[in-house]
């Protein structure tokens, strides 16, 4: 009953996002049928401007604009590009294998590290693994992402010449974005790690472990491994943005071309099927990953 409870939760929440969201691209200041007027270089009389709107059905009340979009929405219909007229469900879908393999592959490499490296750290106070982990984390909110990009790209594509980023195979430049992204979160997720597993350690089933002869660190990867695991799973929720065109600035660096690229020329002409559709699917994809991961951790608190 209460998994029915929490997917209607997450189905209410959908709706007031998809309202929010189409509201919100009505509000952008510049009218998108001026935008193509202006790219046409057609007169922007109130006659074009008129005909187009009414081609377009923006002529027509925001409330029967929301339904028309939600119920196309749902049946699959995402529409088209109001400027290029390219299918926006296509589109992208067709970018969607690039931005999943890179943040995927991204939050994978990133918490297992980071796992380890917490568990690690939690062992000995201001020992290596905790120091690693502070200054790991420190770095990675200090520099920005982008940084790190032109740098390997420098170094690895331009002065040493040890790979073709751009003119090569593009496993190459997935592989190195892959890495990039996920060592800016390896320290952070370390330090959270690090704070679970201390907890961990003060835990009453910790303590009768090591009453029984068991060692600290074998302890909190026996008894401790599914209170730690749910700790990982409330750590690594939000960087499922990533999956979606959360990383568009390393997609942008290393020329992949995933949904920000889509994403991009639809706000650059502001292309209002194209800014609202993508964001809803963003919301979508976010609330079925909070949904699995909500379910995953009250199966594993039942377990316990």
């Amino acid at each position: 009953m209460k998994y029915i409870q929490t997917v209607f939760k997450y189905i209410l929440l959908l709706f007031f996002m998809s309202v929010f969201l189409f509201i919100l691209t009505r509000s952008i200041p510049i009218d998108p049928v001026k935008m193509l007027l202006q790219q046409y270089q057609i007169p922007q009389t109130e006659q074009n401007i008129q005909a187009i709107r009414e081609q377009w059905g923006l002529n027509q009340s925001y409330t029967v604009q929301y339904i028309r979009w939600m119920s196309a929405f749902l049946r699959g219909d995402w529409g088209v590009s109001l400027i290029s007229k390219q299918d926006i469900r296509k589109e992208i879908f067709r970018g969607i294998p690039y931005s999943m393999t890179l943040g995927i592959g991204a939050i994978l490499i990133s918490s297992v590290i980071g796992f380890f490296l917490g568990y690690l750290a939690s062992l000995k106070k201001d020992g290596f693994f905790d120091r690693l982990t502070a200054f790991l984390s420190i770095l990675t909110q200090t520099v920005p992402l982008f940084m790190f990009c032109v740098v390997v790209i420098y170094y690895v594509g331009v002065k040493y010449k040890l790979a073709k980023i751009f003119t090569g195979d593009i496993y190459v430049k997935m592989t190195l974005a892959i890495l990039l992204t996920a060592f800016a979160s390896v320290g952070s997720i370390a330090r959270i790690m690090k704070k679970h597993f201390l907890k961990i350690q003060k835990q009453s089933y910790i303590k009768a472990e090591m009453a029984r002869g068991f060692l600290l660190n074998e302890a909190l990867l026996t008894a401790g491994l599914k209170p730690a695991l749910i700790g990982l799973c409330s750590a690594i929720i939000s960087k499922f943005a990533w999956v979606i065109g959360g990383s568009s600035v390393v997609e942008f660096i290393f020329s992949i071309h995933g949904v920000s690229f889509f994403l991009i020329s639809g706000i650059m002409q502001r292309d209002y099927n194209i800014i609202q559709s993508y964001m809803f699917f963003i919301v979508i994809w976010m609330m079925v990953v909070h949904l699995v991961f909500e379910i995953f951790i009250k199966f594993l608190g039942e377990r316990e």
